[in-house]
């Protein structure tokens, strides 16, 4: 949509007109396939992944593995474990390759808080490592400076849908005998150099919850191979073994089982998620093409190695000085008037009481030395909670017309402003 016009020149929080009238897409996006794909299951009576509904639930675990199986290299297959979440797939994920009391644990603080917190129920300390500038994902040297003796895994986050920087993250942990957790939860169908997320760690958590580029309200998903992903399979059916007994619970797990009402209607929403994963990353490339000369907007930059980019969400940085000093809330604020779907964002977690506290606790628990309090030792991270902004994935598949308005309403804000 081209922009209406201005008038008097005001913007949409003023009174003015709004750049885009016409709403980005609904997101999620259900079609008449969906609604067959559930219905078909609800009439079956096979709702349970430990019962009838077992062989939906394993379709999807074989299409969702085979999406991010990648170029043979001589390791075994890669698996999957459908779960109720992507909150579920890390706490299982973490107890699968051993995370237990006094352990600590390397996560980024611009997250989500359930990266973090997965490893609290386990008794076990949230460590935070800085970010890179150019991706907001771990940056693996601000993750060999945060580690100790006391390291059992580090938890890339691949924000946004960027990959983090896998290959140095698994070099570090090999050298030094971590598990490495892929937070994949933004990111299905990301991958670098061509191989794809969910491939390199020990083991790999994915999220379905709504807003997600595949979605089922909530659920989730393990990858990986082996002992660990068959750890993990028991963690999440209440510690029974494949091969083992209904009443035969070798663990202590939970019942955290995707439900095939859940597997179905992601296995027809997978049939769709190749083509909007591609308007995703045109519309993205154009984007970042075309903000890259707007002052005080920097979109975050992917580096070489990534091979495709999920784009879940689209962040830039925002320089209050080009927009006549105006804080960043006043541009989310002027951008959702102007019809544009604009966040702030995350705040830290390395700032939240909640997480500090039971982390706090569990070190005293353990008789451990208690973790860094804070976000004085990550200034990258604070820049970003405090400078950030984001576009939701929504506004991508709107076409050339949600890019070019983006622009123009980025461009109608700054003149307005007084920017420079």
């Amino acid at each position: 949509m081209g922009e209406a016009p201005e008038d008097d020149g005001r913007l949409a929080i003023d009174g003015g007109r709004k750049t885009r009238a016409e709403p980005y897409p609904a997101w999620p996006q259900p079609a008449p396939e969906d609604e067959e794909a559930v219905a078909a299951v609800v009439r079956s009576g096979g709702w349970c992944s430990a019962a009838k509904g077992q062989a939906t639930v394993r379709a999807f675990e074989e299409a969702f593995a085979a999406a991010h199986r990648g170029p043979a290299d001589g390791t075994p297959p890669l698996d999957c474990v459908a779960v109720a979440s992507g909150t579920a797939a890390l706490i299982v994920a973490l107890g699968a390759v051993g995370v237990a009391p006094g352990d600590e644990v390397i996560v980024p603080p611009y997250t989500f808080i359930a990266t973090a917190s997965a490893c609290l129920f386990l008794g076990a300390v949230p460590v935070f490592a800085d970010i890179d500038p150019a991706t907001f994902c771990l940056d693996p040297d601000a993750v060999a400076r945060a580690w100790s003796p006391r390291t059992r895994a580090v938890v890339p986050v691949h924000f946004a849908g960027c990959p983090a920087d896998l290959p140095a993250l698994v070099a570090l942990c090999r050298q030094r005998g971590a598990a490495l957790v892929e937070d994949a939860c933004q990111a299905p169908g990301a991958a670098w150099d061509g191989r794809p997320v969910g491939s390199w760690g020990d083991l790999a958590c994915f999220s379905f919850q709504e807003s997600k580029n595949l979605s089922a309200g909530e659920g989730g998903a393990i990858t990986g191979r082996g002992e660990a992903l068959e750890v993990a399979w028991s963690l999440h059916n209440v510690g029974r073994s494949r091969a083992g007994a209904w009443y035969g619970h070798e663990r202590i797990g939970q019942n955290a089982r995707m439900t095939a009402l859940q597997a179905a209607l992601l296995l027809s929403q997978m049939r769709r998620w190749p083509d909007q994963a591609r308007r995703r990353i045109a519309a993205a490339e154009r984007l970042s093409a075309r903000l890259a000369g707007v002052p005080g907007i920097t979109p975050c930059t992917p580096p070489a190695g990534v091979t495709a980019h999920a784009w879940h969400l689209f962040p830039f940085m925002y320089d209050p000085q080009a927009f006549g000093g105006r804080p960043r809330a006043d541009l989310v604020a002027a951008l959702q008037a102007e019809g544009i779907p604009a966040s702030a964002g995350y705040t830290l977690l390395s700032d939240n009481e909640a997480l500090q506290e039971a982390a706090f606790a569990n070190a005293a628990r353990a008789g451990t030395p208690a973790p860094p309090r804070g976000s004085a030792h990550l200034p990258v991270a604070a820049t970003a909670a405090r400078q950030a902004c984001w576009l939701f994935h929504t506004a991508l598949l709107a076409g050339d017309s949600g890019v070019d308005d983006v622009v123009r309403a980025v461009a109608k804000i700054q003149r307005a402003w007084g920017g420079r």
